[in-house]
């Protein structure tokens, strides 16, 4: 929280200095003062995320730690007592931060990823001032932060392959670059069932007019993902179907839910005029689904034991899954680039 006051305070300043300045025609003082005030915040995350030891109940840091502790001592990495609930290719992007001993990192790095893109698809200086604002000023950034969580990040690179999409993928031409981004759509789908919310409905609006590109696009994507979990299914089949990410992950909806989101979804989808009300509309059903779920839990546990009691509590940080969303859906050179 006191990075958030201290980060208000250089908001209100700058408010007061910068009167909507383009971004095209940024004088070098203000891309250094941008550079400068990202630094500085990004310094000061790192100083938290190693100063703070890890006590939370939040069991993804356990999950992630256990996985690969497995992994790398050729053990099943789903046979743990924390049930990792995230797929593979979230487990292979947190190696690095496991093997230099800290994991708090990715949510760091998510960080000044998604300072970059705000710097790059803002149009003015108080638009990059205000969308780090909304961000930084959320005591649920902090807490995502503190107890090592990788979900934030998990979201900006989502965020950052959908904005690469648009920006170069040509959407009536199958070629290689058309096919390595369906792989890599297949990988990140490869981290958690909610990526593949957000892709679906980016596909979905994507490709509206080449029903042919986005059924080859989904198809490859799919195989992709599949190629990533089949040796874990070869490995112990009975564990990772019955215990492994499907069965976890499928626990936080009711099965009716689950069934209904998809066709709301695609129902929906075509109202959306632009990538802006992409974004929006991701978020919205983001923040439904999380919010269903939280509310089902505090109806079933107390709203008390859901955010306080270990043996019931329920990962308030979930939430964090729309917030970028809802930013980047904010008046925007999305449309342009």
């Amino acid at each position: 929280m006191i990075l958030a006051i201290l980060f208000s305070i250089i908001v209100i300043l700058l408010l007061f200095k910068i009167d909507s300045v383009n971004i095209q025609k940024l004088k070098i003082d203000y891309k250094r003062q941008f550079f400068i005030i990202v630094s500085i915040i990004t310094l000061a995350m790192l100083i938290l995320v190693i100063a703070t030891p890890d006590t939370s109940q939040v069991g993804r840091l356990p999950a992630i730690n256990e996985w690969l502790a497995n992994l790398l001592s050729g053990k099943f990495p789903y046979n743990t007592p924390a049930n990792p609930s995230s797929f593979p290719m979230m487990f292979i992007i947190a190696l690095p931060f496991y093997l230099i001993g800290e994991l708090g990192f990715m949510e760091v790095l998510g960080f000044v990823i998604f300072a970059i893109i705000v710097f790059y698809y803002s149009i003015t200086m108080k638009d990059i001032v205000m969308r780090l604002f909304l961000l930084l000023t959320l005591p649920m950034f902090y807490y995502e932060i503190l107890v090592r969580s990788e979900l934030f990040f998990n979201v900006v690179l989502v965020i950052l392959a959908v904005l690469f999409t648009k920006k170069y993928l040509l959407q009536n031409k199958i070629n290689l670059p058309f096919i390595l981004t369906a792989i890599l759509y297949g990988l990140l789908l490869s981290t958690r069932l909610i990526a593949g919310i957000v892709i679906a409905i980016f596909i979905l609006y994507f490709f509206r007019s080449n029903y042919r590109q986005m059924i080859i696009f989904s198809a490859i994507c799919i195989l992709s993902f599949i190629a990533t979990i089949v040796p874990f299914i070869i490995w112990d089949t009975q564990y990772f179907l019955h215990k492994g990410p499907f069965s976890v992950q499928s626990l936080y909806l009711p099965k009716i839910v689950i069934l209904l989101a998809p066709l709301v979804i695609i129902f929906f989808v075509k109202y959306l005029r632009n990538i802006r009300d992409v974004f929006f509309y991701i978020g919205a059903v983001l923040f439904v689904l999380v919010a269903i779920s939280f509310s089902l839990h505090c109806i079933n546990y107390g709203f008390y034991e859901s955010i306080f009691e270990r043996s019931s509590y329920f990962d308030i940080g979930y939430f964090i899954f729309p917030i970028p969303f809802f930013i980047f859906s904010i008046n925007s050179k999305l449309e342009v680039n």
